[in-house]
């Protein structure tokens, strides 16, 4: 039968078996961390939050949105074309493989259906700045931008992560025609311009998606254009859009 062991009468006890100064640290680590994660508990750790205005970062000599670097993602040398959904854009090119080549084409298939009586009357004339436009996805030094154009070659840049199949295609519809209207409008752009653009993302996103599965962009672009209009143009200024 197994004998069960008696501790030793005279066995030292753990915090005497310390020498005092490494007993002391030990105690002191100790109490640090219970703080910690009492404070942890008590108010846990909150992630930078991006104001609504500073969400897309003003325009560049270059770029309608400063978005640093730009690394296109590859396009086949035997280019893939499809019909044009219609004749608004039917001078609007799409470079990149058929699946890109796909989703934005039926993107713009549902830009299309955005006309007529109750339409807000901006969509129209965004729609009308895709007439030569180009459009592509590419990687962004700034991760955190769905888009930017670039003047010169009128060409709009989609951010990759939109090319993302678990992003239905009408989710790209409202950041395409933001960077379509500012593509309508030649001259620098405002904080008046850009809000503007915010309300055409916000009026794409009300008409195409329903409110509980609007993405970031749509969220932000509510939020703004919801502020009384000088507050909101107060906003971008201090966001380092030019006033006008």
């Amino acid at each position: 039968m197994t004998q069960k062991t008696e501790p030793r009468a005279d066995a030292p006890r753990f915090t005497e078996s310390m020498p005092r100064p490494v007993f002391v640290l030990f105690a002191l680590l100790a109490i640090a961390a219970v703080g910690a994660s009492l404070a942890v508990i008590i108010q846990p750790f909150k992630r930078d939050v991006i104001a609504v205005e500073d969400r897309r970062p003003p325009s560049s000599d270059t770029h309608t949105h400063d978005v640093g670097r730009i690394f296109p993602a590859p396009v086949p040398s035997d280019q893939q074309t499809l019909p044009p959904p219609c004749e608004a854009v039917a001078r609007t090119r799409i470079l990149g493989y058929g699946g890109a080549v796909g989703r934005v084409t039926r993107a713009l298939r549902d830009a299309c259906t955005l006309d007529g009586p109750g339409v807000d009357p901006r969509i129209p004339t965004a729609i009308s700045g895709l007439e030569g436009a180009t459009i592509r996805f590419a990687d962004f030094e700034r991760t955190g931008v769905e888009s930017t154009v670039e003047r010169s070659t009128k060409t709009i840049w989609l951010n990759v992560k939109l090319a993302n199949a678990k992003i239905p295609d009408v989710q790209i519809v409202p950041v395409i025609l933001h960077e379509a209207w500012h593509l309508a409008h030649s001259a620098r752009i405002t904080a008046s311009q850009e809000l503007d653009a915010r309300g055409v993302e916000a009026a794409v996103c009300a008409e195409l998606v329903p409110i509980d599965d609007h993405r970031r962009w749509c969220k932000d672009a509510r939020a703004l254009v919801a502020l009384p209009r000088e507050d909101a143009l107060r906003r971008l200024t201090a966001a380092g859009y030019p006033e006008g």
